[in-house]
């Protein structure tokens, strides 16, 4: 069963090493500070966990897919992707793959049984330790009519007396330890489970609707209780071989530092994002993981770190981008904290397919211990002709994912569904909010907005510098992407790149998108000024408008409303400024949910 014992958790070395990036060095593919190197040697982290595929990209379970997650450096696998769209008929929750004794099952759900019941096979046969993921409870069960709704968070119910899914009611608990029985007695090759108490399809009730069993009582008093009863089904009699894994996703800071001093000691630990706000490749280690896990670390509770270790990923969904040198900056900012035990893929793997941000990993868990520079160089040289130029390219990739503003928002992330297309209202950088304890507290300390008001004009200007930083250095990358293809040789490198170079070209428009948008916006706002004090409209300011429009007309292909936009403009700049780039409270989403300036 793979144990894992305590003492190769806890005595683990600690990393230290100074990571800096020069852009202009970068650009002309100069060495990234040469200089720089590890303070002490690095360890592995015990436990490397996998995902195979992702929610955009099918992965099937292969002896060939395995064997190269193992290549790589992985000892351990997620058996589910665990989504919360359930992408391919993925399992999220226990109800998806277990059912209680004389409670109608669920469709689908023996089928999905059995296919986890055989990655899980396989993944011992390869020595591979396994993990089933789930939230719970799960939302949308009625435990007092024992109704099932797939239809996700459309459950979550902040308002009722009696919701589905308060872990202090009897009934709600009960279910779930039973579906955990089940799922212990019907998977014998699962070795740990991790758990997500908000989101996946688990929610809570907060202490402040009047709610039948928990108004009044802080959910950092009722939470851990029903945590030590799932830890209980699972590790009883076992826990030397067995862990739960719990993920305090979607708590606030102080919830969760009052949370920790009440959670089991032995078979268990903690899976935690990268910072309190999210996985981001560009944000790793903030003070809430550092406190975390510091204060597991003295209780002796593990801790692994959740990241993207990939070129495809959440942030720039469903775009594949590499930035090897972000990678690795996250790698050598997780291992040196004290009480990290090992790491995880968040979004999903490739492994089959050719990746410099995996290659990163592969490098360093075989034990690599020079600088971010010299990993970036060692990838570069595996291109042959194309080595010369791939050190630029790839460092002018990371560059970009760097510069781009992941922390104005939430919404900045899932890049590639974006919509070039800007709306002709007044930009905006739309907040993300969900009624959960971390959105309404600690997560404003990463992201700029959490709500939807319109931001201040400097708001507006520093995400349209950043913004058009970005799309510099990935016009840099694309000239140099073009070169790059003619000079590879295999047809499956070619490929990739191609697919690259697509993408690339793709992030650089919306983060021009954004740029025009924003821009455009706070010289309307500032043309409308002169027209209110009743002064002509600032030259300098009108002929920078027009110029800007001519910029969104390229970027949009010549293509939509943008050209009846500068057409109005060029006939009457004062009434285009009057008419269009006019802020708004509404929040149509026009742009789909992801466009992150447009209402």
């Amino acid at each position: 069963m793979n144990p894992i014992s305590r003492r190769s958790f806890f005595g683990q070395a600690t990393a230290s090493m100074a990571v800096l990036s020069t852009f202009s060095a970068a650009a002309q593919g100069e060495h990234l500070n040469p200089e720089d190197s590890c303070a002490q040697a690095l360890s592995n982290p015990e436990m490397r966990v996998a995902i195979l595929g992702d929610p955009e990209k099918k992965v099937e379970w292969t002896d060939a897919a395995l064997a190269a997650l193992k290549k790589i450096g992985f000892n351990a696998i997620q058996l589910n992707i665990a989504w919360g769209s359930r992408p391919f008929g993925e399992p999220l929750d226990l109800i998806d793959v277990v059912s209680v004794p004389g409670e109608p099952e669920q469709p689908g759900t023996a089928g999905m049984r059995a296919e986890i019941q055989r990655r899980a096979a396989m993944a011992k046969r390869h020595g591979l330790r396994t993990i089933f993921h789930f939230g719970s409870p799960y939302l949308d069960y009625n435990p007092y009519t024992g109704e099932v709704r797939r239809i996700g968070q459309g459950g979550v119910d902040d308002e009722s007396f009696d919701s589905n899914y308060d872990v202090a009611n009897p009934l709600v608990a009960q279910h779930e330890l039973k579906l955990l029985e089940e799922l212990r007695k019907n998977f014998p090759d699962v070795d740990d489970i991790e758990v997500y108490t908000y989101d996946q399809d688990a929610w809570q009730t907060a202490e402040f609707q009047d709610s039948k069993y928990s108004a009044g009582v802080p959910l950092a008093e009722r939470l851990p209780e029903y945590i030590r009863k799932l830890h209980k089904v699972w590790t009883e009699g076992r826990a030397a071989t067995h862990r739960m894994w719990w993920e305090p996703w979607e708590l606030s800071a102080g919830q969760v530092y009052a949370v920790l001093p009440q959670l089991p000691r032995t078979g268990f630990g903690l899976m935690i994002h990268t910072n309190v706000g999210e996985v981001q490749r560009s944000v790793p280690v903030d003070l809430w993981f550092r406190n975390t896990v510091r204060i597991c670390h003295s209780m002796g509770i593990p801790v692994i770190a959740e990241a993207f270790w990939a070129s495809r990923n959440e942030e720039i969904e469903p775009l594949t981008i590499p930035a090897p040198r972000l990678a690795d900056e996250v790698y050598l900012a997780v291992m040196r904290v004290p009480g990290i035990v090992g790491i995880k893929e968040y979004y999903g793997l490739q492994p089959l397919s050719i990746d410099p941000d995996l290659e990163v990993l592969r490098i360093r868990l075989a034990g690599f211990q020079g600088d971010s520079s010299a990993v970036l160089k060692q990838i570069a040289g595996r291109f042959g002709r194309a080595s010369e130029k791939m050190l630029p390219y790839l460092s002018l990739l990371s560059d970009a994912r760097q510069l781009y503003p992941w922390d104005a928002s939430w919404l900045g992330r899932e890049l590639g569904r974006a919509s070039i297309d800007h709306g002709w209202s007044a930009a905006t950088i739309r907040g993300a909010v969900a009624n959960t304890p971390d959105w309404q507290s600690t997560r404003r300390v990463i992201f700029m907005k959490t709500d939807n008001l319109q931001p201040h004009f400097w708001m507006l200007e520093d995400i349209q510098l950043r913004c058009r930083l970005a799309a510099e250095a990935l016009a840099q990358a694309l000239k140099i992407g073009d070169e790059i293809i003619d000079l590879l040789e295999s047809a499956e490198e070619k490929a990739f790149f191609t697919v690259v170079q697509h993408d690339a070209d793709t992030f650089q428009r919306v983060s021009l998108s954004y740029a025009l948008h924003l821009r455009e916006t706070n010289i309307a706002q500032q043309l409308r000024r002169n027209l209110e004090l009743k002064k002509p409209l600032n030259p300098r300011l009108v002929a920078e408008l027009g110029a800007l429009l001519d910029e969104d007309v390229v970027n949009q292909h010549g293509k939509g409303r943008v050209l009846e936009m500068k057409r109005l403009y060029t006939e009457d700049p004062a009434n285009f400024v009057v008419s269009y780039l006019l802020p708004s409270d509404a929040s149509p989403m026009e742009g789909g949910t992801f466009t992150l300036t447009t209402r």
